[in-house]
């Protein structure tokens, strides 16, 4: 399977993909982590200096200051683990001991995102 350019995966898929895992707009996280991933999707090395090139394009974007990217993504994340975690790890095809970290988080998301067009997603991702 050819994986989807960032361009071609909608900021509407990633909050829908959110939503079903358990997120909401009302966390703090949310609209941070739509656009981590959108960042990461259009460059996949952005996963490889989250803190020094990723945090601050989301801090800036977002208008948020940099240390609250990480932080909320990170209790959006706990929140996700707590309400769905079997789900999350159907998503990311393999089981998880621990709650993931932000990183591990956003490689997992996006890696799902470019490989299943959400026209191709399980109904119980619908």
């Amino acid at each position: 399977m050819v994986p989807l350019s960032g361009s071609d995966v909608s900021a509407q898929d990633i909050e829908h993909l959110l939503r079903t895992l358990g997120a909401s707009p009302v966390y703090a996280g949310f609209t941070p982590a739509v656009t981590a991933l959108q960042y990461v999707l259009a460059d996949q090395q952005l996963l490889t200096s989250l803190t020094t090139r990723l945090y601050p394009k989301v801090a800036e974007s977002c208008e948020i200051a940099l240390p609250c990217v990480e932080r909320n993504i990170r209790t959006m994340i706990a929140v996700i683990w707590e309400k769905n975690q079997f789900l999350f790890q159907i998503v990311v095809g393999y089981r998880m001991t621990a709650r993931p970290s932000v990183g591990d988080f956003l490689a997992s998301l996006s890696t799902f995102l470019m490989y299943h067009p959400a026209k191709d997603w399980p109904d119980y991702l619908r």
